[in-house]
């Protein structure tokens, strides 16, 4: 089992028994099988880190890391979404006033509703 086609075999079954998917038609030989190498069963986070060539367990560890990256990052509009909400709010600004001024900035309105 120490050659790479060994240890993708040894992957594949540690994934088998992990995920507990051996002989789908048949659950009796399941349970069976599943009893006789329980000793051998690993959680299959932990198997399918098992057989990886060096390059590939590097690919696999920045694939991780680049999707928990990514997880983190909150894009720019939702950011200055809550700023503008808390100056609003900090200003203490009522409806009427905020319509007022937006009124006044419209370039579309006529002259004479501005005086």
């Amino acid at each position: 089992m120490q050659s790479l086609l060994g240890m993708r075999l040894k992957r594949k079954m540690l994934l088998a028994l992990a995920n507990k998917t051996l002989y789908p038609d048949d659950p009796v030989k399941c349970k069976e099988i599943l009893a006789k190498y329980q000793k051998y069963v690993i959680p299959a986070e932990e198997a399918e880190w098992v057989g990886l060539m060096l390059y590939e367990a590097e690919r696999k560890q920045n694939d991780i890391e680049e999707a928990e990256r990514v997880k983190n990052i909150r894009p720019l509009k939702e950011i200055y979404a809550e700023e503008l909400v808390q100056r609003l709010q900090n200003a203490a600004l009522e409806p009427k006033s905020v319509l007022d001024r937006l009124g006044r900035l419209n370039p579309f309105q006529s002259k004479d509703k501005e005086k």
